[in-house]
């Protein structure tokens, strides 16, 4: 390099010639010196404007994520896996170092494979079990309210497993049904605001719950304990997306969320049916 620069007749009396690599530089192409100045994430180097990603336009509909979030977290999609340049030369060859962008953005293998599940699986799963669980309410309503007298509904404020069921299933519809029936409708403020008062929601379920636990001197059945292994799990994995922006983390915790959110809130529209049906048959 410094013969290169010579030939281009670059004066270099009284001056150093420094080879800057990322975040390190040499001297002599042997010796790696850490550089003073830290560079930004998004920055390969603090000498130059080289980013890590890159900043080309397109047009909306050709951008990512305009087909929904599986263009990037689908298990089809390259985003995670598409390689992205580490190093643009490295050893005597000068070769460039690539990495996949996965590892860029700090995602392990099984966040991105739980990122793919959840947005492949699960968010639909919720979309259309949620579309299901309410028109099969509704119908249930209309069909069968009267002839049952409201014995199910007094059958189930005297529960205290059944009461519980039903704080879940109240708090997983105001809240993520909501955002999964409405995502595509909702400006993202209105989104912020939904995530907030569901959080609030969960509070209120836990305390609801452990006063349930402490109070109640009825008999405490099956249905009421795995109501409250269903908040003590939700309320686990809400806690750790509430504290921590690891993305990694996130994502794998993300999804056994809504796995929870699956489960619990079958076994509650089950227990909320099951006790209906009973009154019905009584009547």
């Amino acid at each position: 390099m410094k013969r290169y620069l010579v030939s281009q007749r670059e004066p270099l009396d009284g001056r150093h010639v420094i080879l800057v690599s990322g975040s390190r530089y040499t001297k002599d192409g042997i010796t790696w010196k850490g550089l003073y100045f830290t560079p930004k994430p998004w920055e390969y180097t603090v000498y130059a404007s080289t980013f890590k990603l890159s900043h080309g336009i397109s047009p909306a509909s050709s951008a990512l994520g305009a087909g929904g979030c599986t263009d990037c977290h689908g298990s089809c999609s390259s985003f995670w896996t598409r390689p992205v340049m580490k190093e643009p030369f490295n050893g005597e060859s000068a070769m460039p170092i690539f990495e996949p962008n996965s590892v860029l953005l700090g995602m392990s293998s099984l966040a991105v494979k739980m990122s793919g599940f959840r947005h492949e699986i699960l968010e639909p799963l919720l979309f259309y079990g949620t579309l299901t669980l309410l028109a099969g309410l509704l119908f249930f309503a209309v069909l069968c309210g009267g002839a049952i007298e409201y014995r199910g509904a007094n059958g189930i404020l005297a529960d205290p497993g059944h009461r519980l069921m039903l704080g879940i299933l109240g708090t997983i519809l105001l809240g993520p049904a909501i955002i999964v029936l409405f995502g595509e409708l909702l400006p993202s403020q209105a989104m912020g605001v939904l995530e907030v008062f569901h959080e609030g929601v969960g509070i209120v379920l836990v305390g609801s719950a452990f006063w349930l636990l402490v109070s109640s001197k009825s008999e405490k059945g099956a249905f009421f304990w795995l109501g409250i292994l269903g908040v003590a799990f939700m309320t686990v994995t809400g806690a750790i997306l509430m504290t921590t922006d690891a993305i990694s983390i996130r994502q794998i915790v993300f999804t056994l969320h809504d796995i929870g959110a699956v489960v619990f809130s079958t076994l509650a529209a089950s227990v909320f049916l099951l006790t209906f049906l009973r009154a019905r048959r009584k009547g």
